[in-house]
């Protein structure tokens, strides 16, 4: 069971609603969490598949190496949107009392689909270039502009209003937000990264190479499945904590009054 905050939150009251609310929305974010983890398992699929196959990897432009994984990659990407602003809605309906819906969060998710990758587009450029020419800015502009895809699902704003609201938010709040968001982050990222730390050691113990392959296949799915909702669960509850602090005490409170008028 999810409950609004009514007050601003520490960093640690922050991640506890985070959880929470990750915890109270999972019957319906697992479902795009677990289409998200099927491709994902299918890409790592495609991967093993061509490297039997002979199929070098660059270094860098890692999915453009062959025709075949840079199409999948691509429509992997699209699909990825779809499903993210998917599991943003399911964690919004919670977070404000609605019942979430699969079919409503599934529906908003596509519907939102441009401003989610409009947003992402211009931080990337935006954040890339900063990080050429410094890499403090480039930190900053990330941490200011993180907020966006929230901004987005809660109040509708199209890309480039997301990233304004997301920057006037975040200013004056810049590292008690990127904190709190950061720490989810590595949390995902430990378990990212423990999937093939698994496989590595299942493959050690046995020297079963076709064992390792399922097993990277297997855990990197699971994985996706596990960590998809953490990042905008977090996201979430700190865009709405500074809304708290900039625009008032209880802005449900102003909502109820004014419903009741």
């Amino acid at each position: 069971m999810f409950t609004r905050p009514s007050s601003p939150k520490t960093i640690g009251g922050m991640l506890d609603d985070a959880f929470r609310l990750y915890g109270a929305s999972w019957r319906v974010w697992i479902w795009p969490a677990v289409l998200s983890g099927l491709i994902q398992a299918g890409l790592e699929a495609v991967e093993l598949f061509e490297a039997r196959s002979g199929v070098t990897r660059p270094l860098f432009g890692y999915a453009f190496s062959s025709p075949t994984f840079a199409g999948l990659s691509l429509l992997a990407g699209l699909i990825g949107l779809w499903l993210y602003g998917t599991v943003l809605f399911a964690l919004d309906d919670t977070y404000n009392g609605r019942e979430p819906s699969a079919r409503h969060a599934f529906a908003e998710g596509g519907r939102i689909m441009p401003s989610v990758f409009g947003a992402s587009l211009v931080t990337g450029l935006g954040v890339a270039v900063a990080l050429i020419a410094l890499i403090v800015p480039g930190l900053i502009l990330a941490g200011r502009w993180m907020l966006s895809p929230a901004a987005i699902v809660a109040e509708r704003k199209d890309a480039m209003a997301s990233l304004r609201r997301s920057s006037d938010l975040v200013s004056g709040n810049w590292w008690r937000s990127v904190t709190t968001v950061s720490i989810a982050l590595i949390i995902v990222l430990v378990l990212f990264f423990s999937a093939p730390f698994v496989a590595g050691v299942f493959y050690g113990l046995t020297s079963n190479l076709r064992g390792f392959q399922i097993a990277i296949v297997g855990l990197m799915g699971i994985e996706r499945v596990i960590t998809m909702a953490a990042w905008p669960a977090a996201m979430l509850v700190v865009f709405y904590d500074l809304r708290l602090r900039k625009e008032g005490s209880d802005l449900s409170a102003r909502v109820e009054a004014l419903g009741a008028a």
